[in-house]
């Protein structure tokens, strides 16, 4: 008879968490927890400076198909959004991405990106997916003085056209993916590296920090996210969810955008619209996980 024993051990545990369970990287920690009698999973190690995949995460889960074809992603983003709001709005809305949002807090303060935030906020009022702006389930709102850069029309164009890609490209990645046979889109999981005070409670609603909140299809990236604070007054933590939860309010993907680092495997997503609610997963190597979903 099989022993199915370490399956039930706290590392056998996460690798079974949904977000983990077809990642063959995620499989190697379990199986070197397990065979070095260690107690909970590795994490990656967090350093100073960008946070990017591990290489064994890049690799054996495929996401090097992302990097590989950085080149011609850039091309078809920029090309068809041209073609769709025009070459002036295109490149004022990859400057933005690229050099405002990408280079780190300060910038995020910055008049292009507050602009960019008021844009969100019109498309959400004037698209009706929300009737007031208390139904726009985001922490921090931003002025209404701020005029917006880009028309609820353009927005709603960069969104379908992230959208359509998006479904394009992550079917294309899945088929060089070692579990391919095995995972669909439902499979595919994107999540946020955080630190919290306290933990959620369980099944509140849960609602996104800003207009723009990064995800990542990358694990390590996030891990090394939630690692940033001290860990003295804060717990690290992962927000977790599936990608057809966001496939509707993905404003950008790094790589998609022209002069973008594509390793941070960055989405852009806008605030949601309906209830969410989150779910604890317990805490593994050291971070907090949850889940959010419908």
């Amino acid at each position: 008879m099989e022993d199915y024993s370490d399956l039930n051990s706290k590392p056998g545990q996460a690798s079974f968490l949904p977000q983990y369970f077809h990642s063959p990287c995620m499989y190697e920690r379990f199986l070197n927890a397990t065979n070095n009698d260690v107690g909970e999973i590795e994490r990656a190690i967090n350093s100073s400076g960008i946070k990017l995949v591990d290489l064994d995460e890049q690799y054996s889960d495929n996401l090097n198909y992302f990097i590989s074809n950085k080149q011609q992603l850039e091309d078809e983003f920029y090309s068809e959004l041209s073609t769709r709001i025009g070459d002036k709005k295109t490149n004022e809305f990859c400057t933005i991405i690229r050099e405002s949002w990408f280079d780190g807090r300060t910038e995020r303060e910055s008049k292009p990106v507050k602009e960019l935030f008021a844009s969100i906020k019109n498309y959400l009022l004037e698209y009706g997916l929300v009737t007031k702006t208390d139904d726009i389930r985001v922490i921090n709102d931003i002025d209404d003085k701020i005029k917006p850069s880009f028309d609820d029309d353009e927005i709603e164009t960069i969104i379908e056209l992230n959208r359509q890609m998006l479904d394009g490209h992550i079917g294309r990645w899945l088929k060089g993916h070692p579990n391919d046979l095995e995972m669909g889109t439902g499979d595919i999981y994107c999540r946020r590296g955080i630190f919290e005070e306290k933990e959620f409670e369980e099944g509140i609603e849960y609602w996104e920090w800003n207009y723009i909140n990064s995800y990542s299809l990358a694990f390590t990236v996030t891990e090394k996210f939630s690692q940033m604070a001290n860990k003295g007054r804060v717990q690290p933590a992962i927000i977790n969810t599936n990608i057809a939860n966001i496939r509707e309010r993905v404003l950008f993907f790094s790589p998609f955008i022209k002069g973008m680092p594509p390793q941070q495997f960055e989405l852009g997503v806008i605030p949601h619209w309906v209830t969410m609610k989150i779910s604890k997963q317990g805490n593994h190597g050291g971070i907090n996980e949850y889940i959010v979903d419908w």
